[in-house]
């Protein structure tokens, strides 16, 4: 014995990967990793977001098969890379593969569990798996409130008490309108009724067209009637008084948009005037100008809508902490929600799923810390009894496909008291990249 001390080889982290396909439309995939301490890492795919939790804290990331995090790991914070890929080989698109995670630059040696896959035929199961529920009860999009909170109280609901979060909202619908322009000339509404995505902007000229600070002309994202919109609230609140003033009854709400330049998520991007968010109180509806031709869009998008009141609940990931059978409950009643005005919208039973372009209510992203630390630093609230209101909420899965980046919506926010003053100009946008 030469009395030389050794160090002893360290320990290789280690992970246990476990796959979920839950549908056509939604998968997970949990990473338990093994340090000095476990950590839980979680990605839950469906048609509407893609979140990812750290020992139960989401992440507000840009969507991407590579993630840069740190987990807290003995009181040391410890560098984490982890690399996904989706849809190769036969892999469902749905659930993030894992290949491979590095801690501290150093590799994590993985292991690999089966793919649980709940689409597949009964008798090719491997694994015992529950019988399927019945089929839904369709949601009552355009009933009263009494009829949604009903329906939200049933099974499977119903562990998740949503009835008293119910809001009032105006839905964008096309249908029964064609696309293009022809859209706002139909015998079924009037011009100052339709709202409009894309196409032409109503009472600006070409000379008038809103830049950001760079001279870049922004596009035109949305006109929204507002006496459309103020109808549409009306019969969602049953005839009852309007709880918190909105927007004017009258004209239309225009938004401007850099689209991928100007996220939102930083109070500085102010200063980027990456978008225009304004009201026209008596617009020239037989003046429309088309974008001028440099302003750079991603497609012709131009499409008419009318304007349907109902209701709104939280998104799921204002649950994420909440047990998994609340999750999994308030996720499948939006679903079933945002399935039922796809139908409407379409006209087709067996359209994929996609969310809706509405005014107030919830947003179908969720508002959790980091989107209250953005708005709070953008938009301080040194009123009493002064608050944050989701004004605007627009998808861009269909007639605005791909503006906002993969599929990302714009989320339009204002202070109510901004709101009231008609301080337009003081709205704050947001690309919810996280979602």
């Amino acid at each position: 014995m030469n009395g030389d001390s050794q160090t002893p080889d360290p320990v290789v982290p280690t992970a246990t990967v476990s796959y979920h396909r839950a549908s056509q439309l939604k998968g997970s995939t949990s990473i338990r990793l093994q340090l000095e301490q476990e950590h839980l890492i979680e990605s839950r795919v469906s048609v509407f977001s893609a979140p990812v939790f750290v020992d139960g804290q989401k992440l507000r990331v840009k969507w991407g098969n590579t993630l840069r995090f740190s987990v807290e790991d003995a009181g040391v914070s410890r560098a984490c890379v982890l690399v996904t890929e989706q849809g190769k080989d036969g892999w469902p698109a749905t659930v993030p593969r894992v290949v491979a995670l590095l801690v501290d630059e150093e590799p994590v040696r993985l292991k690999h569990e089966p793919l649980r896959d709940d689409t597949t035929p009964f008798d090719e199961q491997v694994v015992e798996r529950e019988p399927e529920p019945e089929p839904a009860t369709p949601a009552p999009i355009a009933g009263g409130r009494a009829e949604f909170a009903e329906w939200l109280e049933s099974e499977p609901y119903g562990i998740a008490h949503l009835a008293s979060r119910l809001e009032p909202r105006a839905v964008l619908t096309e249908r029964g309108l064609p696309p293009g322009i022809a859209g706002l000339h139909t015998e079924t509404f009037p011009v100052d009724r339709l709202s409009l995505l894309g196409g032409p902007a109503v009472g600006i000229t070409a000379a008038e067209w809103p830049r950001n600070a760079n001279g870049t002309r922004l596009a035109h994202v949305a006109t929204l009637s507002l006496a459309a919109v103020n109808d549409a609230l009306e019969a969602a609140r049953g005839g009852q008084p309007e709880g918190k003033p909105g927007l004017p009854a009258t004209g239309v709400l225009q938004i401007f948009h850099d689209l991928t330049e100007t996220y939102g998520w930083e109070p500085a991007d102010r200063d980027a005037r990456g978008w225009v968010v304004r009201w026209l109180e008596s617009p020239d509806f037989t003046h429309l100008t088309d974008s001028p031709d440099d302003v750079d869009l991603p497609t012709a998008a131009c499409q008419a809508y009318a304007v349907v009141g109902s209701h709104s609940i939280p998104s799921s990931m204002e649950f994420a902490h909440e047990s998994f059978d609340v999750f999994d409950a308030v996720e499948r009643a939006g679903e079933e929600i945002n399935r039922a005005w796809t139908r409407q919208r379409t006209g087709d039973p067996d359209a994929a799923v996609v969310p809706v372009t509405h005014l107030f209510g919830h947003s179908q992203s969720g508002v959790d810390g980091d989107v209250s630390a953005v708005l709070s630093a953008a938009l301080p609230l040194t009123a009493a009894g002064d608050e944050h209101r989701l004004i605007v909420d627009i998808e861009s899965w269909t007639t605005l496909d791909a503006w906002f980046g993969d599929a990302k919506p714009l989320e339009v926010w204002m202070r109510q008291s901004d709101l009231e003053a008609r301080a337009f100009d003081q709205a704050w946008c947001l690309i919810r990249t996280d979602a």
